[in-house]
Formats: C-alpha cells, structure tokens, sequence
C-alpha cells in the first residue's frame, strides 16, 4: 500500500473479512430500519408525506413577503421598550399566521436565508464539479446551509436591543 510495501495474502484475506463485515452490518441496519417488503406502501407514504411538507414550507418560506400585505402598523418611534428610541418597531412582523402554515414573517425570513444558501452553494458546487468530484453540489449546499446556520445563530447575539452594545 503506502510507499510500496506489499501486503501478504493473509492481511489481504483480513482486510476483505473486514470490509465483508461491514457490508452485512449496514444490509442488516438497512433492513432494520427500511423493510423493503413488509412496510414498503407505508415507507413510501411516510417520504411522500415529508416531500409534500417540506415543499410546502419552502414555498410559505420564499413568498411569505408576497403573502403577508397586511403588516402596515406605524408605532410612534418614541413609544418603545427598546433602548433606541428611534427605532421603529413593527408588531405584525413577529405574529403568527395560519395561511403561512404557523410561521411569523420573521420565522420566514430566517427559512428564506436557509433556502437561499442551499440553492447558492449547489449553483457554486455545480460550478466547480468536474468528472473526478461529482459531489461538489451536495458539498457545497451543505457547507453554505452550515455557514447560513452559523450566521443566523449569531444574530441572537446582541437580540436585546438594537442598538444596546454600541
């Protein structure tokens, strides 16, 4: 293997033993967890189920700015719990709707950001896959939705006031 040693027949058997092992394991986990005959309709409901939320949220998500035109409250800038004064809050943006499937328009907003990065980092991954990594889209979502993730856990830093740190 490294640097031109060469394996005997026995630590070639051993390796194979191994890697024969691990293949029945993860049939075994596989047909633990995702029975491929007995709950094969139920399996496939409950994915379909999970596909049809997902998209819908996502949907909710992207134009949840579209749906929501009735967010005109106008406090007065000098009534406020913050520390700024100035700073104009808007009530509606925090309350729940039910045609948004429950969500807030600042829930929605954080879903944005995430879809956002997903999309972003596969069109970077497809830019950057060649024939020798083809896994550049999947890689490349999942280290911007981690950056997305990281950023918007972030923001609660200073979600007090403001303008309390300055």
């Amino acid at each position: 293997w490294a640097f031109g040693s060469r394996k005997k027949k026995g630590e070639e058997m051993r390796v194979f033993e191994i890697l024969e092992g691990v293949k029945r394991w993860w049939r075994w986990y596989l047909d633990q967890y995702f029975r491929p005959k007995q709950y094969q309709s139920l399996n496939g409901a409950l994915y379909l189920l999970i596909a049809v939320l997902v998209a819908a949220f996502s949907v909710v998500n992207v134009f949840a700015e579209v749906l929501v035109r009735d967010c005109d409250y106008a406090p007065d800038p000098y009534v406020s719990s913050w520390d700024n004064r100035l700073y104009p809050s808007a009530e509606c943006y925090y309350e729940k709707r039910w045609y948004l499937l429950g969500l807030s328009l600042w829930e929605a907003d954080k879903g944005q950001r995430l879809i956002l990065s997903i999309v972003l980092g596969a069109v970077l991954g497809y830019e950057r896959r060649s024939p020798d990594r083809p896994a550049g889209m999947r890689l490349m979502s999942l280290v911007s939705l981690g950056a997305c993730c990281f950023t918007i856990s972030s923001m609660f830093c200073f979600v007090s006031s403001s303008s309390s740190f300055d």
